[in-house]
């Protein structure tokens, strides 16, 4: 993970995901690649504390063709991003957390935002019935 995003210092990123919802998608998004291109994809998302310098995601694509392999990365961590639901918090330096994508920042010590998050509470949760 980089230590920066917009301009400000990031110690560290929180990921927090439904597994089952995850597990089902990347399972979807594999067998989609397998179909399209002579691969086999194995695909790993962290979920947790990430540290500068951890890396997020795994996608491993085998083929007997490189070029095959590369586009079914390609594809599977372009479709990964934009259809799996793990949802990211950035801390930053100054203090601030913000989840990506919701435009929704908190200030640390905020006892309503700090609260929600020890709940595992993200601005997009998905819960089920």
């Amino acid at each position: 993970m980089r230590n920066h995003h917009g301009g400000r210092q990031v110690l560290r990123l929180e990921y927090s995901a439904y597994a089952p919802m995850v597990e089902a998608e990347c399972a979807r998004i594999a067998a989609e690649a397998e179909a399209r291109w002579e691969v086999a994809i194995a695909l790993q998302h962290r979920v947790g504390m990430l540290e500068i310098g951890d890396a997020a995601v795994a996608v491993v694509a085998a083929s007997a063709h490189r070029d095959e392999a590369f586009l079914a990365c390609r594809h599977v961590i372009e479709e990964l991003k934009r259809r799996v639901p793990i949802w990211k918090r950035e801390v930053f330096a100054d203090g601030t957390l913000e989840w990506v994508g919701s435009g929704a920042a908190r200030q640390r010590g905020s006892e309503e935002g700090e609260e929600l998050a020890r709940q595992g509470a993200t601005p997009n949760s998905w819960r089920a019935p």
